[in-house]
C-alpha cells in the first residue's frame, strides 16, 4: 500500500468522488446522496485503507430502505423470507416479506448500533411504491411491532432524511425512528385517524430542525365526505408549517386560508399543493410582496380567483418554476388575466426556467364553455421576457388565436426552449391557425427543442422554405399536432424531415378527420430515419444488405408506398 493512503483526509477525498449531493436547495448540501455503489464496493475491496471510508459512504445511499439495513446488520438466522406474488393491471409484483423466526436478543443489535449513525436517508414501506422494482422487500406489521419494542428511540441518531410510505408501514411505529437530526420528512399515503393524528401533531417536538416536509394522505381515507374531520387535519398541518422554518412543503390536503400564512414564511423556497374541489367560502387575502423568495411552485386544482389574487400580491425575486394544473371555477377572460398576473409577479424574469399552465383533466368529448376566450398575441407576448425558459407549456380551454409572426418572435426571444406546448385538449374554435411554416423559426432559433405541441394548418401540396446551408439541425424528437388539418402526408413529411432529422414521433388526435393522413406522416418519417441509418452504415463500409439486416429490415421495408390517398 502506498504511504499516501495512510492519510485519512486523502482517502476520504478520493471516496467522495463517488458521492454526489442530490439536492442542495432545501437541505443545505446535507444529502440525500447519489452513491456509485459498484465503484465504492470496488474501493472497499482494494485495501484496508479504503475499506472504512467506502463502507461509510455506501450507507449514505439515498435509495436505502429499512429492510436492507436489517438484513445486512442482523444475524442471518433472525429473518425468514416469505415470498408472495400478485398481479396488477400492468405487471406482476413479487414481495418478499421479512418475518421474525425468533425473538430479537440484545446481541443481535450490535452491528446495527454501529451502522445506524452512518445512515443519511432511510425509506420505510417501500413495497407500497415499487413501480420500478420487480421484487420488493417488506417488513410485516408484526416485525415492526417487535422492532419498536426493542429498539431505542432515535437509534438512527444522524439520520437526515426519512420517507414513510403509510400503506405498508403503519404510522404508529414512526416515533421510534425519529431523530432531532432530521432535515426532511416525507409521509406518503398516510392514514390520519385517532392516535396517528397525535403523532403528527407532536412532530415539531421530536424533529425541530425539519426544513422539507411532505404530507400526502390517502384520498378520502378515514374521512369519506366528513368535512369536519378533514378540517381538523388541515388545522394540524397549518400548525406544523408555522412550527418549522420550512424551505419546502408538499401536501394534498390544504386549507385555503393557510396560503396567506405560507406567503409570509421567509425561508420557503418550494411549494407543492393539491387542493380539493371544495368551493372557497371566503376570499383569501395576501400581504403585498408575498412569496418573495419562492423558487418552485406547483398548484393543482386551485381556485382561479385565489391563484390570480396570489399572483397579483406576489413579488417573485428568484422564481425558477411555476406549474398550475387545472385551476377551477374559471370564468370568461380569466386565462388572459392569469397570464398577465404571472408576468407582473416576476421581478427577475431571467430566473424563470419552466412555466406550465393547463386546464387539467378533460372528460372525453367535453367542450369548453362558450364564453371561454382564445389566447391572443397580446396575452402571450409578455411571457417572452422570460428569456431563459426551457419549458413553456400552455394547454388552455379556449385554445390560441395567434399570428405566425408571434411564434417567430417567440423563437428569437426564447432560444433555450426544450419543450413547447400551445394548444387545447378540445378541437380549436378559432378559424385562424398557425401555419406549418412556423416550425422553421423554431428550428433555426431553438436548437435544444425536444418536443412541441401545436395546433397547425398543414393544408397544402407543398411548403416553401428549406434549411440554409449553415443550419445546425434542431433536436426536435416529438411533435403533437392534435386536431391539425392536413392534405398531403408526403408534402408534410418531406418538410418535417428536412428541418427535423431527429423527429421520430408525430402525435395526433385519433378522432380527428385527418388522423389517417397524420399516420402517413409518421410512417414516412420513420422510413426516412431508417434510410438515413442505412446510409450511415454504408458510409462506414457495410454493404447495403448487411446494413439492412443489422436493422432488421427486409428488402423495401425502409420505404413507404407512394400510392397513399391524399386529401383533396
Amino acid at each position: 500500500m502506498h504511504r499516501a493512503f495512510a492519510i485519512p483526509e486523502l482517502v476520504f477525498r478520493i471516496v467522495d468522488m463517488f458521492v454526489e449531493v442530490e439536492n442542495t436547495d432545501e437541505t443545505d448540501g446535507d444529502g440525500p446522496y447519489v452513491v456509485d455503489r459498484p465503484a465504492l464496493a470496488a474501493c472497499a475491496r482494494t485495501c484496508q485503507a479504503f475499506y472504512l471510508p467506502a463502507i461509510t459512504a455506501l450507507w449514505k445511499d439515498r435509495d436505502l430502505d429499512i429492510e436492507t439495513v436489517l438484513l445486512h446488520c442482523m444475524p442471518a438466522d433472525l429473518w425468514e423470507v416469505q415470498r408472495e406474488t400478485s398481479s396488477s393491471f400492468y405487471k406482476r409484483n413479487v414481495t418478499d416479506y421479512l418475518v421474525l423466526r425468533r425473538s430479537i436478543r440484545h446481541e443481535d443489535l450490535d452491528r446495527l448500533f454501529v451502522v445506524a449513525p452512518l445512515v443519511n436517508k432511510l425509506i420505510f414501506g417501500r413495497a407500497a411504491n415499487v413501480f420500478h422494482r420487480s421484487v420488493a422487500k417488506e417488513l410485516t406489521q408484526e416485525s415492526y411491532l417487535h422492532l419498536a419494542s426493542v429498539l431505542p428511540v432515535g437509534i438512527f441518531s444522524r439520520l437526515r432524511h426519512l420517507v414513510w410510505e403509510g400503506q405498508s408501514a403503519d404510522l404508529d411505529y414512526l416515533p421510534v425512528f425519529l431523530s432531532p437530526s432530521l432535515k426532511s420528512l416525507h409521509l406518503q399515503y398516510i392514514k390520519t385517524s385517532g392516535p396517528r393524528l397525535d403523532i403528527i401533531s407532536r412532530l415539531p417536538e421530536r424533529c425541530p430542525n425539519i426544513t422539507q416536509f411532505d404530507f400526502m394522505i390517502l384520498p378520502f381515507d378515514d374521512f369519506g365526505f366528513n368535512n369536519n374531520a378533514k378540517d381538523v387535519v388541515k388545522s394540524r398541518l397549518a400548525r406544523l408549517t408555522r412550527a418549522w422554518n420550512l424551505r419546502g412543503l408538499a401536501t394534498n390536503i390544504t386549507a385555503y386560508n393557510s396560503l396567506s400564512t405560507l406567503g409570509q414564511l421567509p425561508d420557503l423556497r418550494s411549494l407543492w399543493l393539491t387542493f380539493e374541489n371544495d368551493p372557497v367560502a371566503i376570499p383569501v387575502f395576501f400581504q403585498p410582496g408575498s412569496f418573495r423568495f419562492m423558487r418552485d411552485i406547483f398548484l393543482d386544482r386551485i381556485n382561479m380567483r385565489t391563484i390570480i389574487a396570489l399572483l397579483q400580491s406576489s413579488t417573485f425575486h428568484s422564481l425558477r418554476s411555476l406549474i398550475l394544473r387545472g385551476p377551477v371555477d374559471a370564468t370568461s377572460g380569466d386565462w388572459s388575466v392569469l397570464l398577465r398576473a404571472v408576468r407582473s409577479a416576476v421581478i427577475s424574469p431571467m430566473s424563470v426556467e419552466s412555466l406550465s399552465i393547463d386546464e387539467g383533466y378533460c372528460i372525453a368529448g367535453a367542450t369548453p364553455h362558450e364564453s371561454t376566450e382564445a389566447i391572443t398575441d397580446t396575452d402571450l407576448v409578455p411571457l417572452f421576457d422570460f428569456h431563459n425558459l426551457a419549458l413553456l407549456f400552455l394547454e388552455l380551454p379556449g385554445g390560441f388565436d395567434l399570428q405566425d409572426a408571434t411564434i417567430d418572435r417567440m423563437a428569437k426571444s426564447l432560444p433555450r426552449l426544450e419543450g413547447l406546448g400551445l394548444k387545447s385538449q378540445h378541437p380549436p374554435r378559432s378559424q385562424r391557425r398557425l401555419s406549418l411554416s412556423v416550425l422553421a423559426p423554431l428550428a433555426l432559433h431553438c436548437p435544444r427543442l425536444k418536443f412541441a405541441r401545436l395546433d397547425l394548418d398543414a393544408r397544402g401540396k407543398s411548403f416553401l422554405g428549406s434549411p440554409p446551408p449553415t443550419y445546425q439541425a434542431c433536436s426536435l424528437e416529438s411533435l403533437d399536432v392534435g386536431y391539425s388539418p392536413i392534405t398531403s402526408s408526403h408534402a408534410v413529411a418531406m418538410y418535417l424531415a428536412a428541418w427535423f432529422p431527429q423527429l421520430a414521433a408525430v402525435g395526433y388526435d385519433r378522432d380527428s378527420d385527418s388522423s389517417s393522413l397524420w399516420e402517413g406522416v409518421q410512417k414516412r418519417l420513420a422510413a426516412a430515419q431508417m434510410a438515413r441509418e442505412v446510409a450511415r452504415l454504408e458510409g462506414e463500409g457495410e454493404s447495403r444488405a448487411a446494413a439492412m439486416a443489422r436493422l432488421g429490415l427486409g428488402d423495401g421495408e425502409n420505404t413507404v408506398e407512394s400510392s397513399e390517398e391524399e386529401a383533396g
